[in-house]
């Protein structure tokens, strides 16, 4: 762990608050940001590599770091200062609306420039799928994981990032998390069941082939009927999906 706060540390510090270059006064803008949320050491471990640190992921208008704060992990989010962007308000408002339908790493806290939210640490969903090799593990996950998307496309919050799930969905022992809201839009058409779906059962064809051992799906009757939920998002449509992917409850 790093004091964020202390001399000896400010070089280490710098070169992720203020990723990929700090202009003048930036750092310690950004360490009262860092102070407001409570935020009382960073913890330098994850996938990702900035400089010669380890964080938890890095985007073109982000880094997200692990740190602790008012005792317990979290994770921040942390604007890039090339992003075009100009704060991380709006990705925050729309976290806070998921939030309320127990979608996504609960909001703890933001700041212009920092978003605090909880540290949700998990396999990637393509990642899980390839690992696993019980049809009943994988029908339950991938249930729990089509109510959700259900439940935000009737509630219209649209991730559009889902057709390539890739780190935007991990599963967490068994719950899938839906992460990484920063393009999301509270007004697009598009649906997440059919970016999702498209991608796993449709799409890349190792993990398609490796869904149709598991599951056995009708892949034309599939087609047929996400083309039809995409218009009408609704329940009836949605079961008939269940139904066709083996997933509908007796």
């Amino acid at each position: 762990m790093v004091d964020p706060y202390s001399r000896e540390a400010r070089s280490i510090v710098e070169g992720i608050l203020c990723y990929p270059r700090a202009r003048p006064g930036e750092l310690e803008d950004r360490l009262s940001q860092l102070r407001r949320l409570g935020v009382e050491a960073l913890v330098l471990e994850g996938r990702v590599e900035v400089g010669r640190h380890r964080v938890l992921g890095k985007g073109c208008t982000s880094v997200v770091v692990k740190a602790v704060a008012e005792g317990r992990e979290v994770a921040l989010k942390i604007r890039r200062t090339d992003s075009d962007r100009e704060s991380v308000e709006r990705e925050a408002e729309i976290l806070r609306e998921a939030n309320r339908y127990g979608i996504g790493p609960r909001l703890l806290g933001y700041t212009e420039d920092v978003l605090m939210m909880e540290c949700v640490e998990g396999i990637p969903l393509v990642e899980w799928l390839e690992g696993t090799r019980d049809p009943e593990e994988v029908k339950r996950v991938l249930r729990r994981l089509l109510d959700m998307l259900f439940e935000m496309d009737r509630r219209r919050i649209c991730h559009k990032e889902l057709s390539r799930p890739g780190e935007h969905i991990v599963i967490r022992g068994d719950e899938p998390v839906v992460l990484d809201f920063e393009t999301a839009s509270l007004s697009s058409k598009r649906s997440n069941l059919t970016q999702v779906l498209g991608y796993l059962v449709l799409g890349r064809r190792e993990v398609r082939d490796k869904l149709s051992s598991l599951l056995r799906v009708d892949a034309e009757r599939l087609k047929k009927l996400l083309k039809r939920y995409k218009v009408r998002r609704d329940e009836e449509t949605y079961r008939e999906v269940l139904e066709c992917l083996g997933l509908l409850d007796e």
